[in-house]
């Protein structure tokens, strides 16, 4: 069994038998001075002390500043330089995830096999540092085709794949157990502001020159994080570092033999596959049934982001104080309830507008809440060997329910109206937590002073 117990040292112990969790104990650091600098000191995460996590936190930023500004930037080439119609722009989007429903389970017994996660993130990085300048340079030679531009966008989709199953196994050689909490809500919280300032700077950029130099901007984001990542992080341990061959298709075999994981993962696929039913009608209906203007509509994202970024800044304490299963359970909740404001709305524009932000903000808390709290237990649980396997089972699970609620969502608005389509979403994403408040993650994590 996996056991996590109190180790004197303040670190916890990994004791590998049988492939089941007995307990996390996550550790309440705790300060000693009584000074001015003792208290400052003892508010400050461990993770942010240290000179590379923190190199490695502003590689991920970074990185997450440049998709941002991609989603902006390469639809505004497709239609601007290119003249390409709403067919062809949907397309584009549909390149952009489609490598992660392809790829993501090959990616990550690659990446475990290989052994070598941070190699594989640094070049991952420079790879779509070479595209998106591509891109630019094509469009500024005029030799840019639409069916270039698709190419180079589903390159630029795989690498991103690579990148992202790697990046939980980079985290788990950089940050002690003790630490898991509070590391993943700093990295979350800075991806969070990332995703907020990406389209900003993007159109920004796109607004004082044109969209390919916008890609340029996107290529150096990949560039700067690529050079940090290269020239900051220790060298990966490789695949035998324990002793241990693990075969490609154990990200699959490992998956039921922990109920923990199990349970995260069917209570994942059953929020997307209902929020993506939301999401299908979701700005159809504020447009024609709430009669919400698109600036409104614009600062429900921003708000949400700023929800994510409320979200990191209270998950510590409240792993802390319910345990980091409790904690996981609340963000299930609050991230997934809230969507029964939606269709129950109504009346003044004011209060409309202000129910709307106000869901948007919880449920961007809970997102970050609960996505956090899920890359600790990941990190946890998975020996390092098998992150990147399972990740990638999880991330395609994950992606893959997203078209299928879309479609659903369309399905049933077409039978039955937006309001039947924002219920039924909102009703079954508001039951997601149950997989997991019925398992044993309340009991198993929970946190314990020295």
């Amino acid at each position: 069994m996996l056991k996590i117990t109190w180790h004197p040292l303040c670190h916890a112990v990994l004791k590998e038998e049988n492939f089941t969790v007995e307990k996390l104990v996550v550790p309440v650091a705790r300060s000693n001075s009584r000074s001015w600098r003792g208290r400052i000191s003892q508010k400050i995460p461990e993770p942010a002390r240290d000179r590379v996590f923190r190199r490695y936190w502003t590689a991920s930023v970074v990185s997450t500043v440049g998709d941002g500004v991609a989603v902006l930037a390469i639809p505004l080439v497709a239609t601007v330089s290119l003249r390409a119609g709403t067919s062809q722009v949907s397309l584009l989007v549909a390149l952009t995830w489609l490598p992660s429903l392809l790829f993501s389970i090959p990616a990550g017994r690659w990446v475990d096999r290989l052994g070598r996660p941070k190699e594989v993130m640094a070049g991952s990085d420079f790879a779509r540092f070479v595209l998106a300048c591509s891109v630019a340079l094509l469009n500024a030679l005029h030799v840019l085709q639409f069916w270039n531009l698709c190419f180079l966008v589903f390159l630029l989709g795989f690498f991103s794949v690579l990148f992202d199953v790697s990046d939980i196994s980079v985290f788990g050689l950089l940050v002690q157990p003790e630490d898991y909490v509070s590391a993943q809500s700093l990295l979350q919280g800075g991806r969070e502001v990332a995703f907020l300032l990406g389209p900003t700077v993007g159109g920004l950029i796109v607004q004082v020159v044109t969209a390919p130099f916008a890609l340029l901007f996107d290529g150096i984001s990949f560039l700067i994080s690529a050079a940090l990542l290269r020239g900051a992080l220790p060298a990966s341990p490789g695949s035998d570092s324990h002793g241990v061959r693990y075969l490609p298709s154990n990200g699959f075999n490992f998956r039921p033999r922990y109920p923990i994981i199990r349970s995260i993962l069917y209570a994942t696929a059953w929020c997307n596959l209902f929020l993506n039913v939301i999401n299908a009608v979701f700005i159809v209906y504020l447009v024609r049934s709430l009669h919400l203007s698109a600036w409104a509509i614009g600062l429900y994202y921003s708000v949400t982001a700023l929800g994510g970024i409320a979200g990191s800044l209270v998950l510590n304490r409240m792993a802390r104080r319910i345990g980091v299963g409790r904690t996981l359970i609340a963000g299930f909740v609050l991230y997934c309830t809230p969507g029964i404001i939606i269709p129950m709305v109504k009346g003044s524009a004011a209060f409309v507008s202000g129910a709307i932000l106000l869901q948007a903000l919880v449920s961007g808390a809970g997102m970050i809440i609960r996505d956090s709290s899920i890359g600790a237990v990941f990190t946890a649980v998975v020996p390092n060997e098998m992150r990147a396997s399972v990740r990638g089972v999880f991330q395609t699970i994950s992606f893959g329910m997203r078209p299928v609620g879309a479609l659903a969502g369309g399905l049933i608005a077409a039978s039955f109206g937006m309001k039947s389509t924002l219920w039924v979403g909102a009703a079954g994403a508001a039951l997601g937590f149950v997989w997991v408040a019925r398992s044993s993650l309340v009991r198993h994590f929970d946190i314990e002073g020295p």
